[in-house]
């Protein structure tokens, strides 16, 4: 389950918010750190926010940065020990 929400305008604030669950064989997974970045189109990826999910596997994560040109997001997903 993944649910995906951008608002973005020319010059502005952009913003992603994405809502999420990470099952396995239909159990929750609890050992994800879950990473969200912009990947500039000059230079490196920026870090918007990080998070692990919980104990059922939920995740909640939002992050913006102010952008000149649209945000180009992507999601990570790290398993933790």
């Amino acid at each position: 389950m993944l649910n995906i929400r951008c608002v973005s305008s020319l010059r502005k604030l952009q913003m992603v918010h994405i809502i999420g669950r990470f099952v396995c064989n239909g159990n929750p997974v609890n050992n994800v750190m879950v990473t969200l970045f912009h990947r500039n189109r000059f230079g490196g990826p920026s870090l918007l926010g990080k998070l692990p999910c919980d104990e059922n596997g939920l995740f909640d994560l939002q992050g913006n940065k102010k952008l000149f040109l649209g945000m180009g997001k992507y999601l990570t997903k790290v398993p933790t020990k």
